[in-house]
């Protein structure tokens, strides 16, 4: 993994690390030696199976539900995790839902959902006001090849 920002804490809390893209994110950086905060929802064992393939790297784990159809309570979870782990350098906001049913079957209801969490997770994090805590990290000036993304 790339060492561009160096200045940044070495935690991470990576949304949605119960499966697929956000487990593979938390292992990768535990890996390049983050420690993890990682959020689930509705996968518990799942979150547990992340959460042991990051403490085997060695690094440490927090773990913590998340349902971001609940703001702006939701963005308090990403808070306690940062602060359990004692700051925070990086944010992979993957959280995200999606359905198996043929779009015109589609209920209402499900389609609200759908578009709650996904038009919501941005927002989970900086919706109050973009408060951010004095514990997280300052980003670094960009570097060769672009600034934080």
């Amino acid at each position: 993994m790339p060492q561009r920002y160096e200045d940044y804490d070495r935690i991470a809390v990576v949304t949605g690390a119960d499966s697929g893209i956000g487990k593979a994110c938390a292992v990768a950086l535990a890996e390049a030696g983050f420690d993890i905060g990682i959020t689930w929802y509705g996968d518990p064992d799942g979150a547990g199976r992340t959460a042991a393939e990051v403490r085997a790297t060695g690094r440490r784990c927090e773990v913590a539900e998340l349902d971001l159809t609940r703001l702006p309570g939701a963005a308090a979870v990403v808070d306690e995790l940062a602060d359990r782990l004692g700051g925070l350098g990086v944010l992979v906001n993957n959280a995200g839902t999606g359905l198996a049913t043929p779009f015109v079957d589609v209920a209402w209801e499900q389609w609200r959902e759908v578009l709650a969490v996904v038009t919501r997770r941005g927002n989970a994090r900086w919706g109050r006001g973009n408060a951010r805590p004095a514990s997280w990290a300052r980003p670094p000036a960009a570097g060769p090849g672009g600034g934080p993304c």
